[in-house]
């Protein structure tokens, strides 16, 4: 089972922001456990720019992580996110070229093991699983799960499938058999800076947060890892360290528009 090693720095960082910003998030003695899983490591070969700009020579490709997270709660388990399959061939025609041309590759491809291997491998069986919640519907997030798992998606989500749909980038397989619940957030009573959050549980230890603008759906989670910090499972609203608050060395190396040349 591979678990991050710096979950705890990100859980510090997560709650030193929490607790700058007044988010207005109720307090809790609730808490969830979070582990998170690099399931593989990819590469936009030459095409960094489909990502962000602006960008520096010899860096036309970019290197990402990918992550899936196990959520537990009490006796509940959840996943967020699934990370990629091992045969991208069989994506739908649309996400497969983008590996048969080359533009995306993974690291080690023949050797990598799916998010289902992982948890296996890590004594967790899959029918443990109560529900699992795509951030959003790329390919780098999602994969076929347990049918007897419940998966939540947020009520934008094209659900569109190939081969009715000869472009969509999802299949039949993604949804057949299985119980699908689009999370409505116009049906939330919270709201975090802005943005429309459900209370998972019930009792503040894991929130669902409506992050449109990456992919239609999107969305994104809040997990109380103690009473007065959090980890931000934030699906693909981050794609550049250089967004973050801009360091002088950060900024030469990772320039971002408007990013401040002498750093605070």
């Amino acid at each position: 089972m591979r678990v991050l090693s710096g979950l705890s720095i990100l859980s510090l960082l997560a709650g030193v922001y929490a607790l700058s910003l007044d988010l207005k998030i109720p307090s809790s003695n609730a808490t969830v456990d979070v582990r998170v899983f690099n399931v593989a490591n990819g590469s936009i070969v030459n095409s960094a720019d489909t990502l962000f700009a602006p960008i520096l020579p010899g860096r036309e490709t970019a290197n990402v992580p990918l992550y899936s997270f196990l959520i537990e709660h009490s006796q509940k388990r959840l996943m967020f996110d699934l990370g990629t399959r091992t045969d991208p061939q069989n994506f739908a025609p649309s996400v497969a070229s983008l590996f048969t041309s080359g533009i995306i590759q993974l690291e080690q491809q023949e050797s990598f093991k799916d998010i289902t291997e992982l948890l296996q491998d890590g004594g967790i069986p899959l029918t443990s699983i109560d529900a699992v919640i795509w951030s959003h519907s790329h390919f780098d997030h999602i994969l076929s799960f347990s049918n007897s798992t419940e998966l939540m998606i947020g009520s934008e989500t094209d659900t569109r499938t190939y081969p009715t749909f000869p472009n969509a980038t999802l299949q039949t397989s993604d949804f057949a058999d299985r119980k699908v619940t689009k999370i409505d957030f116009t049906k939330a009573n919270l709201t975090f800076s802005g943005l429309n959050a459900i209370d998972y549980f019930g009792d503040g230890s894991f929130y669902l947060v409506n992050t449109p603008g990456h992919l239609p759906g999107h969305l994104t989670a809040l997990a109380r890892t103690t009473p007065t910090t959090f980890i931000l499972l934030g699906g693909d609203t981050f794609h550049h360290v250089g967004g973050g608050p801009p360091t002088t060395p950060l900024s030469a190396e990772l320039p971002m528009p408007r990013a401040s040349p002498g750093g605070v």
